[in-house]
């Protein structure tokens, strides 16, 4: 085994230059050059941040591999047996859907180059059917031109994007429905060439009560002579039944499930897999077959025992993140830090570097906001987080707010009534306390208003972020003086699991936070 650096002090960093070889004194002894250290630092930092060839280790993945199979065998009969289909791929944010989507279609590309063309559609982007429109009709335009090697070409013999709205839906579904009856007339790529539809936070266009733009895209991939494949990648398991009756019968109703890792032992076969480097990818064999070795001793090492708290830094930075957010690109995060510190004189990971990045994040003030709020701030951020919860909206205003709040103490009024009477023992307790109620006050809402303005102004509830507008989460302070008008829309910046988190339990309001 190759002599591995000291975990348990930190190191100066060296600055070596030059092509100069190093010897590592193992049982097999080996060279590495400061080359080899450099190609490995940058493969493995290009995996880490997503910038690599779109997930080389993914096939390695036991927990994607049977997702990525199914969906590259649909992009696959789409472009070889030029069928129509149409799938949905779903599960939790930062879970791996985007990496099959692209890595399907980067190996597609590689065997079937220029036989289709993707159109990309993201709702975060192109938030409506017009806009989402428009931007199908740009990229066909685009992709039409490099097909034709006319990309320098202003005109067009068929131009998609026209510049009425109507006119540009007409000019797609009829150049789509019937391009190859109509050869004299028609893009010569169109009829030969497969179209992708990738849509991210697909069900965002279910919102729309016609569903126009679904229903002519699913109605394309069965009935259009092009062939085209529809796959929509969304995090809402309820995605399915959000569509429009017209909508899912010609929806295929194949839906690709991906869940979080169930175990500590699964979420790290997976997280690895951005850190080992194919042997023989690198050119040094022994140099990275080591290097993948050490990355398994790091998640395996523990010192005096089985105490977690005496183990490696990377196997505690993995529970951490298993048991919060089972967020693979946290772990990215963390591990490019270490990795960046690879050099000639330490060609490994040391594991003291892991806790640089956890040591300089910064904490989340909203909790220390929360338990500073005084009573009525308090119950108003619940009131409000019940009615976003229980309505599924992302906005909200005052009055929306204290119509919940009133609902909300009325409630917990009558809980608290009925709990005092079920405790009393004896019959003349009961007598006593027949007429004596015990209830929180339901405030005005002139008395409210100046509460919200307070939430307003210490971030809890911040202005709505548009695609016109680049106020964020992090701009708290922007227009915080201003008075805020009883009916503007805002966001909370809290949600109602997360007050219950943050709440101790032995506050009474505690169980306002369960619907």
């Amino acid at each position: 085994m190759v002599e591995l650096p000291n975990h348990s002090g930190d190191e100066k960093d060296p600055h070596p230059t030059g092509e100069q070889a190093v010897e590592i004194k193992s049982e097999l002894d080996f060279e590495v050059t400061q080359q080899d250290v450099e190609n490995l630092k940058t493969q493995v930092i290009a995996q880490l941040i997503n910038k690599t060839t779109n997930f080389p280790n993914l096939t390695k993945s036991p927990a994607l591999i049977d997702q990525f199979n199914e969906v590259y065998h649909i992009f696959e009969h789409t472009v070889k047996d030029r069928e129509g289909h149409s799938a949905l791929v779903i599960g939790p944010r930062s879970s791996g859907k985007s990496a099959i989507v692209e890595r399907a279609l980067n190996d597609l590309l590689e065997k079937y180059k220029d036989e289709f063309i993707v159109i990309r559609l993201s709702a975060y982007l192109h938030s409506d059917d017009n806009i989402a429109l428009r931007e199908i009709a740009r990229q066909l335009d685009y992709h039409s031109k490099k097909f034709n090697n006319d990309e320098d070409n202003e005109t067009l013999t068929h131009k998609f994007e026209q510049r009425g709205i109507s006119d540009t839906f007409n000019n797609i579904l009829a150049i789509l429905d019937d391009a190859p009856s109509n050869s004299k007339d028609s893009d010569q790529s169109l009829q030969s060439a497969a179209i992708i539809f990738v849509i991210d936070e697909f069900e965002k266009y279910t919102g729309n009560n016609k569903q126009a733009l679904l229903y002519n895209l699913f109605d394309l991939s069965q009935t259009s002579s092009i062939p085209i494949c529809i796959l929509g990648i969304s995090t809402k398991i309820t995605t399915g039944e959000l569509l429009e009756k017209r909508v899912k019968s010609r929806f295929s109703q194949r839906i690709i499930s991906i869940n979080r890792p169930k175990t500590v032992e699964e979420f790290w076969e997976n997280a690895k897999l951005n850190l080992i480097v194919d042997d023989k990818l690198l050119g040094n064999e022994k140099y990275t077959h080591l290097w993948n070795e050490h990355i398994n001793k790091l998640f395996n090492e523990k010192s005096f025992g089985q105490d977690l708290r005496s183990s490696s830094n990377l196997l505690k930075i993995v529970y951490q993140i298993y048991f919060t957010t089972k967020n693979f690109k946290e772990f990215n995060n963390n591990c490019i830090y270490p990795v960046s510190r690879l050099s000639i004189e330490s060609p490994f990971l040391r594991d003291s570097d892991f806790t640089r990045y956890l040591s300089k994040q910064s904490t989340n003030n909203i909790q220390d906001i929360i338990k500073s709020l005084s009573t009525l701030e308090l119950l108003l951020v619940i009131a409000a987080a019940r009615f976003i919860e229980r309505i599924d909206l992302q906005v909200i205003n005052f009055n929306m707010a204290y119509k919940e709040y009133e609902d909300m103490m009325k409630l917990f009024n009558m809980a608290s009534t009925t709990s005092n009477n079920a405790t009393t023992n004896s019959y003349i307790d009961n007598i006593v306390l027949t007429n004596l109620k015990v209830t929180q006050k339901t405030w005005l809402s002139k008395v409210l208003k100046n509460s919200w303005e307070t939430l307003y102004k210490l971030g809890v509830i911040i202005d709505v972020v548009t695609q016109s507008n680049e106020l964020n989460a992090a701009n708290n302070n922007i227009n915080k003086n201003f008075i805020i008008e009883e009916n503007k829309m805002v966001q909370l910046d809290v949600t109602l699991e997360e007050l219950a988190q943050i709440m101790e339990d032995s506050t009474v309001f505690k169980k306002l936070t369960k619907l």
